[in-house]
């Protein structure tokens, strides 16, 4: 097992760029997330916004 963790003596610059490689992919993955759930809360206000507009006559005009 600590020959696993040497990599005959390449382990302290081998691990650390697995460990970097595997906090970046997490990062980038919340930060997808965090980002789809923002679009989707303000595509569901435009969507209540577009339904309230409908759903109202236009002010001030008057049909024939």
């Amino acid at each position: 097992m600590s020959e696993l963790l040497h990599l005959d003596g390449y382990g302290l610059f081998v691990w650390p760029c697995y460990g970097l490689t595997v906090a970046v992919l997490i990062g980038l993955t919340v930060r997808s997330v965090w980002r789809h759930r923002a679009l989707q809360a303000g595509v569901s206000q435009l969507e209540t916004l577009a339904d309230a507009t409908r759903a109202q006559p236009p002010s001030g005009s008057s049909l024939p």
